[in-house]
Protein backbone atom coordinates (compact mmCIF):
# COMPACT_ATOMS: atom_id res chain seq x y z
CA UNK A 1 0.00 0.00 0.00
CA UNK A 2 1.36 3.78 -0.53
CA UNK A 3 1.18 5.90 2.13
CA UNK A 4 -0.33 9.21 1.35
CA UNK A 5 3.06 12.01 1.20
CA UNK A 6 1.69 13.49 4.16
CA UNK A 7 -1.51 13.52 6.74
CA UNK A 8 -2.69 17.03 4.33
CA UNK A 9 -3.16 14.85 1.49
CA UNK A 10 -5.10 11.87 3.09
CA UNK A 11 -7.35 14.64 4.40
CA UNK A 12 -7.31 15.88 0.87
CA UNK A 13 -8.01 13.40 -1.67
CA UNK A 14 -9.56 10.70 0.59
CA UNK A 15 -13.27 9.18 1.62
CA UNK A 16 -13.73 9.35 5.04
CA UNK A 17 -15.95 6.71 6.68
CA UNK A 18 -16.14 8.98 9.70
CA UNK A 19 -18.66 11.21 11.36
CA UNK A 20 -17.98 14.43 12.48
CA UNK A 21 -18.15 13.68 15.97
CA UNK A 22 -15.77 10.88 15.11
CA UNK A 23 -13.31 13.38 13.73
CA UNK A 24 -13.32 16.16 16.04
CA UNK A 25 -15.14 16.03 19.32
CA UNK A 26 -16.33 19.63 19.41
CA UNK A 27 -19.70 21.10 20.15
CA UNK A 28 -21.64 21.95 16.48
CA UNK A 29 -23.36 25.01 16.53
CA UNK A 30 -26.70 24.87 15.08
CA UNK A 31 -26.45 27.95 12.82
CA UNK A 32 -28.49 28.25 9.66
CA UNK A 33 -26.15 27.62 6.67
CA UNK A 34 -25.52 30.68 5.00
CA UNK A 35 -24.76 29.45 0.89
CA UNK A 36 -22.71 31.13 -1.88
CA UNK A 37 -22.13 30.07 -5.35
CA UNK A 38 -18.99 29.36 -6.56
CA UNK A 39 -17.63 28.24 -10.53
CA UNK A 40 -15.90 25.73 -9.33
CA UNK A 41 -16.43 21.79 -7.08
CA UNK A 42 -14.21 19.51 -5.40
CA UNK A 43 -15.02 15.72 -4.93
CA UNK A 44 -13.26 13.05 -3.41
CA UNK A 45 -12.94 9.79 -4.30
CA UNK A 46 -12.39 6.41 -2.55
CA UNK A 47 -9.54 5.61 -4.18
CA UNK A 48 -7.45 8.52 -3.18
CA UNK A 49 -7.82 10.80 -6.09
CA UNK A 50 -10.34 13.51 -6.63
CA UNK A 51 -12.58 15.48 -9.18
CA UNK A 52 -12.14 19.17 -9.22
CA UNK A 53 -14.50 20.85 -11.71
CA UNK A 54 -14.23 23.89 -12.71
CA UNK A 55 -16.88 26.39 -15.19
CA UNK A 56 -15.81 28.64 -18.22
CA UNK A 57 -18.85 30.18 -18.74
CA UNK A 58 -18.24 32.46 -15.79
CA UNK A 59 -21.54 30.42 -14.40
CA UNK A 60 -21.74 29.77 -10.60
CA UNK A 61 -23.82 26.40 -10.31
CA UNK A 62 -21.78 25.36 -7.28
CA UNK A 63 -23.48 25.50 -3.89
CA UNK A 64 -20.48 26.17 -0.98
CA UNK A 65 -21.02 27.09 2.77
CA UNK A 66 -19.65 30.50 3.25
CA UNK A 67 -16.23 30.72 4.63
CA UNK A 68 -16.56 32.71 7.47
CA UNK A 69 -19.36 30.35 8.97
CA UNK A 70 -18.84 29.71 12.46
CA UNK A 71 -20.30 26.35 12.16
CA UNK A 72 -17.87 22.64 11.85
CA UNK A 73 -18.64 21.43 8.96
CA UNK A 74 -17.56 18.03 7.85
CA UNK A 75 -16.43 19.04 4.52
CA UNK A 76 -14.49 21.86 6.01
CA UNK A 77 -12.77 19.74 8.67
CA UNK A 78 -11.41 17.13 6.53
CA UNK A 79 -10.52 19.56 3.32
CA UNK A 80 -6.66 20.23 4.34
CA UNK A 81 -6.16 21.94 0.71
CA UNK A 82 -6.68 25.68 0.47
CA UNK A 83 -5.56 26.86 -2.98
CA UNK A 84 -5.88 26.02 -6.65
CA UNK A 85 -3.83 26.53 -10.22
CA UNK A 86 -5.32 26.00 -13.00
CA UNK A 87 -2.97 26.31 -16.52
CA UNK A 88 -4.36 26.21 -20.21
CA UNK A 89 -1.81 26.53 -22.81
CA UNK A 90 -3.82 27.38 -26.52
CA UNK A 91 -1.89 26.29 -29.50
CA UNK A 92 -1.14 29.11 -32.00
CA UNK A 93 -3.36 29.08 -34.60
CA UNK A 94 -2.32 30.37 -37.91
CA UNK A 95 -1.12 33.39 -39.44
CA UNK A 96 2.14 35.66 -39.46
CA UNK A 97 3.62 36.34 -35.89
CA UNK A 98 0.76 33.54 -34.01
CA UNK A 99 1.54 32.67 -30.39
CA UNK A 100 0.14 30.07 -27.70
CA UNK A 101 -1.95 31.29 -25.30
CA UNK A 102 -1.63 30.98 -21.62
CA UNK A 103 -4.99 31.20 -19.87
CA UNK A 104 -3.82 30.94 -15.62
CA UNK A 105 -6.54 31.30 -12.37
CA UNK A 106 -5.02 30.67 -8.88
CA UNK A 107 -8.16 31.09 -6.24
CA UNK A 108 -8.25 29.55 -2.90
CA UNK A 109 -11.45 28.20 -0.37
CA UNK A 110 -13.91 30.50 -0.63
CA UNK A 111 -13.12 32.26 -3.74
CA UNK A 112 -14.44 31.74 -6.99
CA UNK A 113 -11.92 30.35 -9.86
CA UNK A 114 -12.89 33.13 -12.60
CA UNK A 115 -11.20 31.60 -15.24
CA UNK A 116 -11.40 33.37 -18.52
CA UNK A 117 -9.90 33.40 -22.18
CA UNK A 118 -9.61 29.32 -22.58
CA UNK A 119 -9.40 28.63 -26.03
CA UNK A 120 -12.09 26.66 -27.58
CA UNK A 121 -11.97 23.84 -30.19
CA UNK A 122 -9.12 22.50 -28.41
CA UNK A 123 -7.75 19.22 -26.83
CA UNK A 124 -6.40 19.71 -24.06
CA UNK A 125 -4.73 16.91 -23.19
CA UNK A 126 -1.30 17.44 -23.43
CA UNK A 127 1.22 19.03 -20.08
CA UNK A 128 3.95 20.94 -21.96
CA UNK A 129 3.89 24.41 -23.94
CA UNK A 130 5.64 22.25 -26.60
CA UNK A 131 2.22 20.31 -27.14
CA UNK A 132 0.33 23.17 -28.23
CA UNK A 133 0.57 23.01 -32.08
CA UNK A 134 -2.95 22.10 -34.29
CA UNK A 135 -5.50 21.68 -32.44
CA UNK A 136 -3.69 20.63 -29.41
CA UNK A 137 -3.02 22.32 -26.32
CA UNK A 138 -1.75 21.29 -22.32
CA UNK A 139 -4.19 22.22 -18.88
CA UNK A 140 -2.56 20.67 -15.42
CA UNK A 141 -4.06 21.69 -12.09
CA UNK A 142 -2.15 21.76 -8.66
CA UNK A 143 -3.57 21.74 -5.18
CA UNK A 144 -1.87 22.21 -2.46
CA UNK A 145 -1.58 24.53 0.61
CA UNK A 146 -2.18 28.84 0.11
CA UNK A 147 0.30 29.08 3.35
CA UNK A 148 4.38 27.90 1.77
CA UNK A 149 2.50 26.57 -1.05
CA UNK A 150 3.10 23.36 -0.52
CA UNK A 151 2.10 20.82 -3.75
CA UNK A 152 -0.59 18.12 -2.57
CA UNK A 153 -1.73 16.86 -5.74
CA UNK A 154 -1.49 17.85 -9.57
CA UNK A 155 -3.92 16.77 -12.43
CA UNK A 156 -5.08 17.07 -15.58
CA UNK A 157 -8.71 16.95 -17.63
CA UNK A 158 -10.69 13.94 -17.40
CA UNK A 159 -14.14 15.22 -18.50
CA UNK A 160 -16.04 18.22 -20.34
CA UNK A 161 -19.31 18.59 -19.22
CA UNK A 162 -20.98 15.10 -19.21
CA UNK A 163 -18.46 13.37 -21.63
CA UNK A 164 -15.81 11.50 -19.79
CA UNK A 165 -11.95 10.31 -20.86
CA UNK A 166 -11.91 13.41 -23.34
CA UNK A 167 -10.27 17.36 -23.40
CA UNK A 168 -11.71 18.43 -25.71
CA UNK A 169 -13.08 21.90 -25.14
CA UNK A 170 -15.59 22.88 -27.76
CA UNK A 171 -17.23 26.32 -28.40
CA UNK A 172 -20.60 24.40 -26.44
CA UNK A 173 -18.73 23.72 -23.22
CA UNK A 174 -19.40 24.93 -20.37
CA UNK A 175 -17.52 23.10 -17.84
CA UNK A 176 -13.94 20.75 -17.29
CA UNK A 177 -12.99 18.23 -14.69
CA UNK A 178 -10.18 17.48 -13.30
CA UNK A 179 -8.89 14.62 -12.38
CA UNK A 180 -6.41 15.46 -9.01
CA UNK A 181 -3.65 12.36 -8.04
CA UNK A 182 -1.63 12.99 -4.51
CA UNK A 183 1.51 13.17 -4.02
CA UNK A 184 2.89 10.35 -2.41
CA UNK A 185 5.85 8.11 -0.74
CA UNK A 186 4.91 4.93 -1.07
CA UNK A 187 5.40 2.89 2.44
CA UNK A 188 6.82 6.08 3.35
CA UNK A 189 9.98 7.43 4.09
CA UNK A 190 10.49 4.85 6.78
CA UNK A 191 8.54 1.23 6.89
CA UNK A 192 5.95 -0.43 9.29
CA UNK A 193 6.68 -0.67 13.16
CA UNK A 194 6.91 -4.77 12.12
CA UNK A 195 9.05 -4.49 9.92
CA UNK A 196 12.74 -6.79 10.48
CA UNK A 197 15.27 -4.98 12.72
CA UNK A 198 18.04 -6.02 10.05
CA UNK A 199 16.30 -3.54 7.52
CA UNK A 200 17.40 -6.13 4.68
CA UNK A 201 15.44 -4.62 2.24
CA UNK A 202 15.88 -6.83 -0.67
CA UNK A 203 14.47 -10.18 1.02
CA UNK A 204 10.65 -8.50 -0.01
CA UNK A 205 10.18 -7.35 -3.38
CA UNK A 206 6.66 -5.98 -1.94
CA UNK A 207 8.41 -2.93 0.06
CA UNK A 208 9.20 -0.27 -2.39
CA UNK A 209 10.84 2.56 0.41
CA UNK A 210 11.06 6.02 -0.57
CA UNK A 211 14.51 6.58 0.73
CA UNK A 212 17.37 4.39 -0.87
CA UNK A 213 21.23 4.78 0.37
CA UNK A 214 24.26 3.46 -1.41
CA UNK A 215 27.97 3.76 -0.08
CA UNK A 216 31.21 3.97 -2.26
CA UNK A 217 29.00 5.41 -5.58
CA UNK A 218 27.25 2.29 -6.20
CA UNK A 219 23.70 2.37 -7.37
CA UNK A 220 21.03 3.24 -4.36
CA UNK A 221 18.74 0.11 -4.12
CA UNK A 222 17.35 -2.23 -2.06
CA UNK A 223 20.37 -4.46 -1.54
CA UNK A 224 22.78 -1.07 -0.35
CA UNK A 225 20.21 0.28 1.96
CA UNK A 226 20.83 -0.42 5.42
CA UNK A 227 18.31 0.80 8.17
CA UNK A 228 17.14 -0.19 11.18
CA UNK A 229 13.91 0.71 13.55
CA UNK A 230 15.54 2.37 16.75
CA UNK A 231 13.78 2.62 20.29
CA UNK A 232 14.17 6.24 20.77
CA UNK A 233 12.43 8.32 24.00
CA UNK A 234 8.87 7.39 25.37
CA UNK A 235 9.17 3.99 23.90
CA UNK A 236 8.66 4.91 20.11
CA UNK A 237 10.63 4.10 17.20
CA UNK A 238 11.72 5.45 13.89
CA UNK A 239 13.84 3.91 10.80
CA UNK A 240 17.65 5.42 11.25
CA UNK A 241 19.75 4.84 8.26
CA UNK A 242 22.97 4.15 8.23
CA UNK A 243 25.94 5.57 6.86
CA UNK A 244 29.40 3.72 7.21
CA UNK A 245 31.33 4.43 9.93
CA UNK A 246 34.87 6.37 8.71
CA UNK A 247 37.72 4.77 8.87
CA UNK A 248 40.35 6.71 10.50
CA UNK A 249 42.99 5.21 9.48
CA UNK A 250 42.43 5.61 6.02
CA UNK A 251 40.76 8.38 5.57
CA UNK A 252 42.05 10.90 2.65
CA UNK A 253 41.36 14.72 2.82
CA UNK A 254 41.13 14.55 -0.76
CA UNK A 255 39.05 11.53 -1.23
CA UNK A 256 36.54 11.55 1.57
CA UNK A 257 33.97 8.47 1.98
CA UNK A 258 31.09 9.27 0.16
CA UNK A 259 27.23 8.05 -0.01
CA UNK A 260 24.34 8.48 -2.64
CA UNK A 261 20.64 8.15 -1.77
CA UNK A 262 17.33 8.95 -3.78
CA UNK A 263 14.27 9.66 -2.14
CA UNK A 264 11.47 9.21 -4.71
CA UNK A 265 8.00 11.13 -4.73
CA UNK A 266 5.02 9.10 -6.14
CA UNK A 267 2.11 9.66 -7.82
CA UNK A 268 4.81 11.68 -10.61
CA UNK A 269 5.40 9.07 -12.90
CA UNK A 270 3.61 6.76 -15.68
CA UNK A 271 4.70 3.83 -13.99
CA UNK A 272 2.34 4.54 -11.03
CA UNK A 273 -0.89 3.36 -11.58
CA UNK A 274 -2.35 6.87 -9.74
CA UNK A 275 -0.83 9.68 -11.00
CA UNK A 276 -1.18 13.08 -13.18
CA UNK A 277 -0.22 11.65 -16.26
CA UNK A 278 -3.02 11.63 -18.77
CA UNK A 279 -3.66 7.95 -20.51
CA UNK A 280 -2.19 7.86 -23.92
CA UNK A 281 0.70 10.48 -22.95
CA UNK A 282 4.53 8.76 -23.36
CA UNK A 283 6.99 10.23 -21.44
CA UNK A 284 10.75 10.75 -22.48
CA UNK A 285 11.42 10.26 -19.05
CA UNK A 286 9.55 8.34 -17.37
CA UNK A 287 9.96 9.25 -13.74
CA UNK A 288 9.52 12.63 -14.76
CA UNK A 289 6.17 14.91 -15.12
CA UNK A 290 6.14 16.99 -17.69
CA UNK A 291 4.35 19.80 -16.65
CA UNK A 292 6.52 20.39 -13.68
CA UNK A 293 9.07 23.14 -14.09
CA UNK A 294 12.25 23.70 -11.96
CA UNK A 295 11.47 27.12 -10.91
CA UNK A 296 14.59 27.35 -8.53
CA UNK A 297 16.96 24.48 -7.41
CA UNK A 298 16.57 21.11 -4.85
CA UNK A 299 17.57 22.73 -1.53
CA UNK A 300 18.15 20.44 0.85
CA UNK A 301 18.82 20.59 4.71
CA UNK A 302 20.51 19.09 7.58
CA UNK A 303 18.52 19.19 10.84
CA UNK A 304 18.82 18.34 14.56
CA UNK A 305 16.39 15.41 14.63
CA UNK A 306 13.00 15.61 16.03
CA UNK A 307 9.67 13.30 16.87
CA UNK A 308 6.37 14.32 18.07
CA UNK A 309 4.74 11.77 21.45
CA UNK A 310 1.71 12.63 22.51
CA UNK A 311 1.44 16.20 21.42
CA UNK A 312 4.85 17.15 22.36
CA UNK A 313 7.97 17.72 20.28
CA UNK A 314 11.54 16.05 21.10
CA UNK A 315 14.63 17.24 20.31
CA UNK A 316 17.98 15.23 20.10
CA UNK A 317 20.60 17.03 22.46
CA UNK A 318 23.96 18.33 21.07
CA UNK A 319 26.04 15.87 22.46
CA UNK A 320 25.12 13.06 19.76
CA UNK A 321 24.47 15.29 16.98
CA UNK A 322 26.50 14.55 13.89
CA UNK A 323 27.67 18.26 12.13
CA UNK A 324 30.67 17.25 10.02
CA UNK A 325 28.48 15.00 7.55
CA UNK A 326 27.84 17.44 4.58
CA UNK A 327 24.50 17.04 2.33
CA UNK A 328 24.65 17.96 -1.10
CA UNK A 329 21.80 17.64 -3.75
CA UNK A 330 22.95 16.13 -7.28
CA UNK A 331 20.29 16.65 -9.62
CA UNK A 332 17.22 19.37 -9.74
CA UNK A 333 20.22 22.18 -10.18
CA UNK A 334 19.63 23.57 -13.82
CA UNK A 335 16.67 25.97 -14.09
CA UNK A 336 16.00 29.28 -16.16
CA UNK A 337 17.98 27.77 -19.24
CA UNK A 338 16.97 28.09 -22.93
CA UNK A 339 15.19 24.78 -22.63
CA UNK A 340 12.98 24.49 -19.66
CA UNK A 341 14.32 21.80 -16.58
CA UNK A 342 11.28 19.70 -15.59
CA UNK A 343 11.21 18.20 -12.16
CA UNK A 344 13.63 15.13 -12.07
CA UNK A 345 12.09 12.37 -9.83
CA UNK A 346 13.88 10.73 -7.98
CA UNK A 347 15.50 13.76 -6.79
CA UNK A 348 19.35 12.44 -5.44
CA UNK A 349 21.90 13.66 -3.16
CA UNK A 350 25.41 12.67 -1.79
CA UNK A 351 26.19 12.61 1.86
CA UNK A 352 30.22 13.65 2.58
CA UNK A 353 31.83 12.23 5.70
CA UNK A 354 34.56 14.34 7.76
CA UNK A 355 37.37 11.96 9.99
CA UNK A 356 34.97 13.54 12.65
CA UNK A 357 31.62 12.17 10.95
CA UNK A 358 29.74 10.66 13.78
CA UNK A 359 26.51 10.60 15.52
CA UNK A 360 23.03 11.19 13.89
CA UNK A 361 21.41 14.07 12.42
CA UNK A 362 17.71 14.45 9.94
CA UNK A 363 17.45 15.89 6.41
CA UNK A 364 14.35 17.64 4.88
CA UNK A 365 14.47 19.68 1.16
CA UNK A 366 11.98 21.28 -1.12
CA UNK A 367 11.97 21.75 -5.02
CA UNK A 368 10.28 24.62 -6.22
CA UNK A 369 8.41 23.81 -9.03
CA UNK A 370 6.09 26.07 -11.64
CA UNK A 371 2.98 24.34 -13.25
CA UNK A 372 3.62 24.19 -17.29
CA UNK A 373 5.24 27.32 -17.20
CA UNK A 374 7.73 29.17 -15.11
CA UNK A 375 7.82 33.05 -14.64
CA UNK A 376 9.69 34.82 -15.43
CA UNK A 377 8.88 33.10 -19.03
CA UNK A 378 11.40 32.13 -21.51
CA UNK A 379 11.90 34.92 -24.65
CA UNK A 380 9.34 34.71 -27.08
CA UNK A 381 6.58 33.31 -24.75
CA UNK A 382 3.69 35.45 -23.59
CA UNK A 383 4.22 37.00 -20.43
CA UNK A 384 2.33 35.34 -17.47
CA UNK A 385 -1.18 35.29 -18.54
CA UNK A 386 -2.83 36.34 -21.88
CA UNK A 387 -6.26 36.21 -19.59
CA UNK A 388 -5.36 39.31 -17.44
CA UNK A 389 -5.36 36.25 -14.76
CA UNK A 390 -2.07 36.12 -12.50
CA UNK A 391 1.74 35.22 -12.25
CA UNK A 392 2.78 32.33 -12.38
CA UNK A 393 2.57 30.43 -8.48
CA UNK A 394 5.71 29.24 -7.28
CA UNK A 395 5.12 25.67 -5.46
CA UNK A 396 7.00 23.35 -3.55
CA UNK A 397 7.49 19.68 -3.62
CA UNK A 398 8.12 18.68 -0.21
CA UNK A 399 8.21 15.69 1.87
CA UNK A 400 5.72 17.46 4.15
CA UNK A 401 3.83 20.51 5.02
CA UNK A 402 3.97 23.76 7.62
CA UNK A 403 6.13 22.45 10.89
CA UNK A 404 5.59 18.24 9.97
CA UNK A 405 8.17 19.29 7.05
CA UNK A 406 11.06 19.04 10.06
CA UNK A 407 9.68 16.06 12.00
CA UNK A 408 10.65 12.32 11.74
CA UNK A 409 9.10 10.17 9.50
CA UNK A 410 8.30 6.65 10.95
CA UNK A 411 6.37 5.56 7.57
CA UNK A 412 2.63 5.98 8.96
CA UNK A 413 2.44 9.72 10.55
CA UNK A 414 2.75 13.00 9.11
CA UNK A 415 6.57 13.65 9.30
CA UNK A 416 8.98 14.53 6.52
CA UNK A 417 12.31 14.41 7.71
CA UNK A 418 15.02 11.54 7.13
CA UNK A 419 16.79 10.11 10.03
CA UNK A 420 20.65 9.24 9.55
CA UNK A 421 23.24 8.06 11.76
CA UNK A 422 26.69 7.03 11.79
CA UNK A 423 28.02 4.51 15.06
CA UNK A 424 25.58 5.53 17.07
CA UNK A 425 24.12 3.93 20.56
CA UNK A 426 21.24 5.34 22.88
CA UNK A 427 20.30 9.11 21.88
CA UNK A 428 19.18 10.80 25.18
CA UNK A 429 16.10 13.44 24.24
CA UNK A 430 14.99 16.86 25.29
CA UNK A 431 11.31 18.08 25.85
CA UNK A 432 11.24 21.50 23.17
CA UNK A 433 8.10 23.89 22.83
CA UNK A 434 9.24 25.38 19.98
CA UNK A 435 10.04 24.56 16.04
CA UNK A 436 12.15 26.57 13.82
CA UNK A 437 13.05 26.56 10.27
CA UNK A 438 15.93 26.86 7.87
CA UNK A 439 15.36 27.32 4.19
CA UNK A 440 16.66 30.73 2.45
CA UNK A 441 13.40 31.88 1.82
Amino acid sequence: MKKIIFAGVTVLLALFLVTCDDWLNLPVKEDVEEIEYMDWQYEGLPDGRGLLTLTLDGSKPFAHVKQNQRALSLDLAKMSHDYFEAVFVSPPGSGTGATITISRAAWEIGMSAGISGVKRDVNYSGLTVGAATGTNGSAIIFVGKKAGKTLLGVGHIVRADSDWDTAVVTSSTKSVTFGVYPLTTFVGVGFPADYPDEGDLADDDAIRPTFYTAPGGTTPDATTTKVENVPLQKDVEYPQFELPEVDVEAFSSANPPKTDAIYTIGGLGAGDTSSGIPPGVTLAKPDYHPALILADKLEIIKRTPLFLYKGQTYEAITDVLDTYTKVDATNNQTFGSATPETFQNPISMTFTQSIQSAGIFAITFQVPVYAITRAPLLAGEPDNSDNGGPPATKWYIRPGYNQYQFLLDDGIAAGGAVLLGTGTGGVDWLEIFTVGIGFSN
